[in-house]
């Protein structure tokens, strides 16, 4: 039966995969004889060892039939993935263009490991709650710490994220809540020491990354953020709906995320407030050393969401045009002299190395366009000129604002027009 205790009514429910018609004949489910099968795993190759756990996690995920200590064999698991989560954050750190084919596949594969040994270790929490036992402690913090390390990563990577991480880091901290077990510390193989120790640090670090747009930051910047969330995270506040308390308004059903609903003035009402007005006030003192500009960038995106839920100010509109950019201050300025020089036919054509891309969108102050997957994007804060490829010399000059990746490898980037003609000055 459902775990229920009085007026706490029943336990929130967990999201996982379904389960399958029978168990899966190379399932392991004894303990020695998964340790046996973990140490022949194959070590010279981290993307094949990375695929082999996930198919192992992926049979006991499913299994229609689980053992009661599944909560039990994943510790099993936690050696191997923490060796392969630190060898994929050095192919983050070394950069997606200068990888081997080797780390680059690896770090391809590796969210599905990540979402695999959560789903196995929330399959253990349900497991617990359908018994009516209580869960482990354990399971939801490892499960909401590797959701949580795909946030980060998609955030340092400019993936896109998927709205359904959310949901489940939602949900466990729902139970977690539920369990009143939200600030009890847990120790984990798979935590770093950028990590939070407990669910509620975990979550409410999560949810100050999603409110800080970190898609129009560069990676230096996100890196600094990740760093500090722990201690930043410590000076937030969830409080529900209907309280006085001045706070980013929050929808915390998990089908909307935070930065989404905050920022749109209509549709559902808000559940909570996240108070950060403590966390305004002790900035100067938690980032000392701002460098990079993580503290303006914090102050202004958190006191903009204080100030209310709004609409854009201009609507976008579609556009498919192609487009050729022009990277860096320097070259922009020489191509303008040089379409400053010459007149119709004598226009000359775009530099070779100028980017084809294709336009999404435009609106009054800015558009947004698509590059291949191949492309090596601009830098935030760089000037490009777009040159449009049906009418050569005819144009804009813009600032780099924010980067997207979407699921096929197709970058998007944002950008802000500069008002007014542009004339070079030599």
């Amino acid at each position: 039966m459902p775990l229920n205790w009085g007026k706490r009514g029943r336990c929130p429910p967990l999201d996982i995969p379904l389960p399958a018609i029978a168990r899966h004949p190379q399932a392991l489910v004894d303990a020695r004889e998964l340790e046996s099968w973990l140490a022949g795993l194959p070590a010279a190759s981290p993307r094949r060892q990375a695929l082999a756990l996930q198919r192992q996690l992926g049979f006991l995920v499913r299994d229609p039939d689980p053992p009661r200590h599944l909560g039990r064999l994943l510790p099993l698991f936690h050696p191997a993935v923490a060796e392969l989560q630190r060898a994929g954050r050095e192919c983050i750190d070394i950069g997606s263009l200068l990888l081997s084919p080797e780390q680059r596949t690896l770090l391809e594969t590796l969210p599905g490991l990540f979402e695999e040994l959560a789903s196995a270790h929330m399959r253990a929490a349900r497991l617990a709650i359908d018994a009516g036992r209580r869960p482990e402690l354990a399971d939801l913090y490892n499960a909401m710490l590797l959701l949580a390390r795909l946030v980060q990563w998609n955030l340092l990577q400019h993936q896109q994220l998927r709205p359904g991480l959310w949901r489940q880091l939602v949900q466990l901290q729902q139970v977690a809540d539920w369990l009143r077990t939200p600030h009890r510390a847990v120790s984990s193989l798979l935590a770093t020491a950028d990590d939070a120790r407990d669910c509620n640090g975990l979550f409410r670090g999560t949810l100050l990354l999603l409110l800080a747009d970190s898609y129009r930051q560069p990676r230096h910047c996100t890196e600094a953020l990740l760093r500090a969330l722990p201690r930043l995270a410590e000076e937030l506040r969830l409080v529900p709906a209907g309280r006085q308390v001045r706070g980013i308004p929050l929808e915390l059903s998990g089908e909307r995320l935070p930065l989404d609903f905050a920022r749109r003035p209509h549709g559902a009402r808000a559940t909570h407030h996240l108070a950060v007005t403590r966390l305004l006030a002790r900035l100067p003192e938690l980032l000392p050393e701002d460098a990079c500009g993580l503290r303006r960038w914090l102050e202004g995106d958190l006191r903009a969401l204080l100030e209310g839920r709004r609409e854009r100010r201009y609507p976008r509109e579609t556009s498919s045009q192609g487009y050729r950019a022009i990277v860096g201050l320097e070259a922009v300025h020489a191509r303008l002299l040089a379409l400053q020089q010459g007149q119709g036919a004598l226009i000359p054509p775009p530099p070779e190395d100028a980017i084809p891309c294709r336009q999404n969108d435009i609106s009054v102050g800015g558009a947004s366009f698509i590059l291949s997957a191949e492309t090596l994007p601009p830098r935030c804060g760089e000037w490009l000129l777009f040159e449009a490829e049906a009418r050569p010399g005819s144009g804009f000059v813009a600032g780099m604002r924010r980067r997207l990746v979407d699921d096929n490898g197709y970058q998007y980037i944002g950008v802000e027009r500069l008002a007014g003609h542009v004339i070079p000055v030599t």
